[in-house]
């Protein structure tokens, strides 16, 4: 296999790789973290008889939690027009080249914890919440059934 693309990810399509690849569970963290100082304050102001702690914790999770999703959803969507640069991809059956403006990058096949495929993305998974993002837009219908096929393979040759 050796197939090269070029292509530029727009931000909706930046948006929901991100999104695919764990932005949910950052909100998620977000929540976890805001009802866990919300428990503790509630059971603070019943271990030391303070209504304030009550309130200031109802008062957290109305004011604080928001800004913290909010804050997070402004930084994907910040991140998002960053990744919206031209990209050269080139997928051979040693490693992964990726060339974006003033970075070149190749990765051997083995560096990739897992691989995901959608059916809009490739999601190549470098660390749990790391991945190259290669658009299957980018590849015409026979290079797209090659590279399918090229990493069901591969992903049943790791699992045995």
């Amino acid at each position: 296999m050796d197939i090269t693309a070029n292509y530029e990810l727009t931000p909706g399509e930046c948006r929901r790789a991100l999104r695919a690849i764990g932005g949910w569970r950052r909100i998620l963290d977000t929540w976890i973290v805001t009802i866990g100082v919300m428990c503790g304050a509630i059971y603070a102001s019943m271990r030391w008889r303070h209504d304030g702690f009550v309130v200031t914790s109802i008062l957290f999770v109305i004011v604080a939690a928001p800004i913290l999703i909010w804050i997070h959803v402004r930084s994907v969507r910040r991140e998002a027009r960053r990744m919206c640069v031209p990209v050269t991809v080139r997928l051979t059956s040693e490693a992964v080249e990726i060339q974006v403006p003033k970075i070149f990058q190749t990765l051997l096949w083995s560096a990739f914890l897992t691989t995901v495929t959608t059916s809009e993305f490739w999601l190549l998974y470098v660390k749990k919440r790391y991945a190259a993002i290669v658009p299957r837009r980018a590849f015409s219908a026979a290079e797209q059934a090659e590279i399918d096929g090229f990493l069901r393979a591969a992903s049943a040759d790791a699992a045995a």
